[in-house]
């Protein structure tokens, strides 16, 4: 996965993943931040891990721990409260380049938010199961917030 950021090696190895039982993996990055981050991924997956680096290229390899198995159902509600249109503090754009990386990747979580709060400008709306609502009471998805344009996408519709 050279020439990918996070979270784009993190959201590849988990889907490769899926579905598979894989006692032995490698994953070939070339970001020290996207090696640690595969690493810690695969070790949450029951993995023992080790990082090789050669000059710019990182090899995380993962072989399975016997009698390792997830339990899904034990799973707590999370919350995810944003504060503001960027993520960090300096350059904005990049900020706001990698709040969109952390909105997509709610997305692709196995067990999405509970709730999403976003607070901006003094104001604060929650989210969750698909309906949010602004501090009026007003529901719907056609807000002018550029945050909420997003959520319909991050969370499953109300059946």
């Amino acid at each position: 996965m050279k020439g990918k950021t996070c979270p784009v090696p993190v959201i590849e190895t988990k889907k490769f993943l899926e579905g598979r039982r894989v006692s032995e993996i490698e994953v070939i990055v070339d970001d020290p931040t996207a090696s640690e981050n595969v690493r810690r991924f695969l070790g949450s997956r029951g993995y023992s891990t080790t990082v090789v680096q050669e000059d710019d290229v990182y090899r995380v390899e993962g072989c399975l721990e016997e009698g390792f198995i997830t339990d899904q159902t034990t799973a707590k509600r999370s919350l995810v409260f944003v504060d503001g249109e960027t993520m960090g503090r300096g350059d904005d754009d990049l900020g706001k380049v990698l709040m969109r990386s952390f909105l997509n990747t709610l997305k692709e979580l196995e067990v999405r938010p509970w709730r999403i709060i976003f607070q901006h400008r003094g104001q604060a709306r929650h989210v969750g199961f698909g309906i949010h609502r602004d501090p009026e009471g007003h529901r719907g998805s056609g807000h002018r917030d550029h945050f909420m344009r997003h959520l319909p996408r991050l969370l499953p519709s109300q059946g």
